[in-house]
């Protein structure tokens, strides 16, 4: 057993696991309850309270408790909050005042995986490469204790009804609008529903019902495919507008009346409506259409590189009012979280404020040639080649963004390349003012990937 508990302790199975942001595996094979352990007793030595909580995947009550066994083992207690969404951790670990909150869950990724995301209270990144050293360090004496470990203790609380409640304080409509909400078989869906109704919206729920097997679709609503169910069920019942939650809940995607998908960066722009000159943080991989609607509006944008940790702490350090990523990611100055249900009652504030339906005000948003987020799978070791490889092969080709991958830029087109943090693949957006723009800048990077037999299409 000792033996078995040390493969995933490995330095080549952390080197593949441990992520920018957070750490994703195949259960079993890369993640384990020895690897839980283990992330707990390295985070026992850096944080003193910390709050724990899971998703419905079948390993992950099971992955908790070992994370907060790992916590006992160096000398720390834990809160655990249970089985709910994402976002309950991160404003557990605030309303509890806990130094940090650890969250199971393997988020959009297949059913067969399942992973860690930690959360600092003060929003700055956590430093996955100390609890990896940490880990590396003292692997044998982890993997003792490990064996010897008995069951966790924790002080358990309920924390639906506080922040239930906490919604309920922060915003009030007058408006009864109708709403379908895809849980994506996810534990956000359900949540949603009882704090819509608590509004006194009418709500219409789809794949609400927690299922680790995910039988309505990938919980990725980010791919407009995967939000197809949502549209039937809009026009069906002819709802004002649809909420599509991915597999944790801290991501949002909308979906107007007329059943058309509203990509993850242009919420940013209906946000931005918000505020009269908003700072406004996002990633490299946002449409310039959405920066120059910001723009001409007064306000201002900040680039980063993908990844919600990045865009959340430049959120935090320039003081800005919010944030957000083109896969659904939000947050806000009084509230740093990416919580899907937070974001989507600002959206529907802006729809209430200026009293249009959501596709007149998207309507107002310019609209530009582009592609979706093309993803594409290459190998572990080879997506990083290939970007490297890309910001040589395209320096001269224009102006040059390189803080997350490589983005080309001219006056009116952009590309962009980059390794993915969660996935061996690469992956590529294009966009153009017009058709022959685009379809320019998109057949560079056809060609630059042809070389390592990669095929766009």
């Amino acid at each position: 057993m000792l033996v078995m508990c040390m493969k995933t302790l490995e330095k080549e199975n952390l080197d593949k696991v441990f992520r920018a942001y957070d750490v994703r595996g195949i259960v079993n094979d890369e993640i384990d309850e020895a690897l839980c352990f283990a992330i707990g007793y390295a985070l026992g030595k850096l944080f003193e309270k910390i709050c724990v909580g899971h998703d419905h995947r079948p390993n992950s009550e099971k992955f908790a408790k070992a994370i907060i066994r790992g916590l006992n083992t160096s000398g720390k207690t834990a809160v655990f909050l249970g089985l709910c969404p994402t976002p309950l951790v991160q404003f557990g670990a605030m309303q509890l005042g806990c130094d940090a909150g650890v969250m199971i869950t393997a988020s959009h990724n297949p059913k067969e995986y399942n992973g860690v995301k930690v959360f600092r209270r003060d929003c700055k990144r956590i430093e996955w490469e100390k609890i990896k050293e940490i880990i590396l360090k003292e692997k044998n004496e982890i993997a003792s204790r490990f064996e010897e470990s008995g069951e966790p203790e924790y002080e358990e609380v309920e924390i639906r009804e506080a922040y239930k409640k906490f919604l309920k304080t922060n915003f009030s409509f007058t408006k009864r609008f109708k709403v379908v909400i895809d849980g994506s078989n996810g534990p956000m869906g359900e949540l949603a529903r009882e704090v819509l109704s608590d509004f006194g919206f009418e709500v219409s729920c789809i794949a609400c019902k927690v299922d680790a097997s995910f039988p309505a679709h990938e919980p990725d609503p980010s791919k407009e495919r995967n939000t197809e169910l949502c549209k039937e069920n809009v026009l069906k019942h002819k709802a004002d507008f649809g909420l599509c939650f991915d597999g944790d809940g801290d991501r949002i995607i909308f979906i107007d009346e007329k059943a058309r998908f509203i990509p993850g960066d242009y919420t940013l722009a209906i946000i931005s409506l918000l505020y009269e000159k908003p700072k406004v943080v996002t990633e490299v991989k946002v449409s310039k259409a959405v920066v120059e609607f910001i723009e001409r509006k007064g306000g201002s944008v900040v680039l980063e590189r993908v990844g919600n940790v990045f865009v959340r702490k430049t959120l935090v350090e320039k003081n800005c009012d919010f944030a957000g990523e083109y896969s659904g990611h939000y947050f806000f100055r009084e509230y740093p979280v990416d919580d899907g249900l937070y974001s989507a009652l600002k959206v529907i504030s802006v729809i209430e404020k200026l009293g249009k339906n959501l596709s007149e005000i998207f309507d107002d948003i310019p609209k530009y040639y582009s592609s979706p987020e093309l993803r594409i799978r290459v190998g572990e070791d080879m997506k990083w080649k290939i970007v490297e490889d890309a910001k040589r092969y395209f320096a001269k080709s224009g102006k040059v963004i390189d803080i997350d991958g490589v983005r080309v830029e001219s006056d009116d087109s952009w590309g962009l390349l980059r390794a993915s943090n969660t996935e061996p693949k690469i992956s590529l957006r294009v966009e153009g003012k017009t058709k022959e723009s685009y379809e320019s800048m998109f057949k560079k990077f056809v060609e630059f990937l042809k070389k390592y037999g990669v095929e766009v299409r």
